[in-house]
């Protein structure tokens, strides 16, 4: 059983015109182009966006030459400013590779237009096996990824997937899923989430052997265990543990972390964690409910458990629910569940979307229209702006926005200000553009950009992403 996957990019056939640079050719052919790409935003600033604005979209999986990958892209990260995104793609034409391992991980600089590759040796050597999920930090330089590679590092000889930090600076790698004394983990690592200076690295530990032992550096506590790694000390913490030093009696996954590092926060179906009995203990569960999943915060300077899915009274989610983000200060945490006990009227039988304020209690319904009306469809909380104002969602509600807008069925991306209760369409495409929106929601600390994924239509049906601009 997994949660999570973080988004699903595609769009190849305006290939000539959006993500394909200038070429040597001749005066006439620079005209026809300019005018092309031209048309081209002029389209793009009329969808999705506030009549008073203009909304530009860049293609993000493309090479430094402006061509499209080759095959599908997916799972974008973006850096504080929206500057850089990495994302997870089985293209061979971004860099010069031949590749038959899989999908690899890249960086898009959307400035200078530069693409790396993150999943590589120090030496340059190309991974040897599959790469995926990326989480970049918040300057752009370090990106983690978890990675099936055994020559990414000397001395991986452990057989399993493990998480690695990529210095783009400096082309420095290190492998973070290890114990604290640097010997190998013997169990499957995934879902890295890196902290803003790129020091901290939690992930999800998935053994699919015995538990309750102690393997490989480290004692195993259950088929999902959440760890999180100080790359300068090289201590290996690990989080789903009571501030009394209890571990989790139940599985725990899907880590998101702080900025700062300091705290991480993970979905759970242990009753153990918080002190004097927890209120999330398990009940009789149905056919329909395998156990309640909860999601704890955890504060790895003083060891404190808060349980963050939770009513405004402390009532806990009495459904499945899913971790998406912490703010950079860890007060504020964007979840996801099916849940009807966390807000008064939720009536819909949906996923919706949580935030919740772990200082003052308050939780709110984000997936809702702008006269709070909720989805009617399921909604997903992807990300957040740093002052968690503004909540990029993932939904195939029809009734978000005028249903002429959106494309019922898919995963379309709208922009949510809770303050103001505006919500904005961000998955139109221009004309020029044949396919739909599948994803992506990956939004900068300003909500300047969000990411959309975008699907051709067939029989080019690849994924790519793009990066939309927004008017603030």
């Amino acid at each position: 059983m997994r949660f999570p996957t973080r988004g699903n990019d595609t769009f190849h056939s305006v290939r000539d015109y959006s993500c394909q640079g200038t070429r040597a050719g001749g005066l006439w052919f620079l005209i026809i182009v300019i005018i092309a790409m031209g048309s081209i935003l002029v389209s793009a600033s009329s969808c999705g966006t506030p009549s008073n604005g203009e909304s530009v979209l860049l293609p993000v999986s493309c090479s430094s030459s402006g061509e499209l990958g080759d095959a599908s892209s997916n799972n974008p990260s973006l850096s504080s400013d929206g500057r850089y995104i990495a994302f997870e793609s089985a293209a061979t034409n971004f860099v010069d590779i031949d590749s038959s391992a899989g999908n690899n991980v890249f960086r898009k600089d959307l400035e200078t237009g530069e693409i790396l590759l993150c999943s590589a040796s120090e030496n340059g050597e190309l991974g040897n096996g599959y790469s995926s999920f990326p989480s970049i930090s918040s300057d752009g330089r370090y990106v983690a990824f978890v990675s099936g590679a055994t020559n990414l590092v000397p001395s991986d000889n452990n057989g399993c997937t493990d998480i690695f930090r990529k210095d783009l600076q400096t082309g420095e790698i290190v492998r973070c899923s290890t114990a604290s004394d640097g010997t190998e983990i013997t169990i499957d690592s995934e879902l890295p989430s890196i902290s803003g200076d790129g020091r901290y690295v939690a992930f999800d530990l998935y053994t699919t052997g015995d538990i309750g032992k102690y393997e490989g550096g480290i004692w195993v506590y259950n088929m999902y265990d959440v760890y999180c790694k100080d790359t300068v000390t090289g201590e290996l913490i690990f989080c789903n543990i009571s501030q009394s030093g209890e571990p989790g009696n139940g599985d725990s996954m899907v880590a998101v972390i702080s900025s700062d590092g300091r705290y991480v926060a993970f979905g759970s179906n242990a009753d153990n964690l918080l002190p004097q009995g927890d209120p999330t203990e398990i009940p009789d569960f149905t056919a329909d409910v395998f156990w309640y999943w909860n999601v704890f915060r955890k504060d790895l300077v003083t060891g404190e458990v808060v349980l963050c899915s939770a009513s405004a009274g402390g009532e806990p989610a009495r459904d499945f629910t899913n971790c998406r983000q912490l703010s950079p200060d860890g007060r504020y945490i964007l979840f996801s569940s099916h849940a009807a006990n966390l807000v008064p009227g939720d009536s819909n039988e949906k996923e919706d979307a949580f935030l919740k304020d772990l200082e003052t209690g308050e939780i709110v319904c984000s997936s809702t229209s702008a006269n709070g009306e909720l989805g009617d469809e399921n909604s997903e909380g992807v990300s957040m702006t740093s002052d968690a104002r503004n909540v990029a969602l993932q939904s195939t509600a029809t009734n978000l926005v005028p249903v002429e807008t959106a494309t019922p069925g898919w995963g379309n991306i709208f922009l949510k200000d809770l303050e103001t209760g505006e919500i904005v369409f961000c998955s139109s495409l221009p004309a020029e553009m044949p396919g739909h929106c599948s994803g992506g929601g990956a939004i900068s600390s300003d909500g300047r950009y969000v990411t959309i994924s975008i699907t051709g239509d067939p029989p080019d049906s690849l994924t790519n992403i793009y990066r939309r601009e927004l008017p603030i």
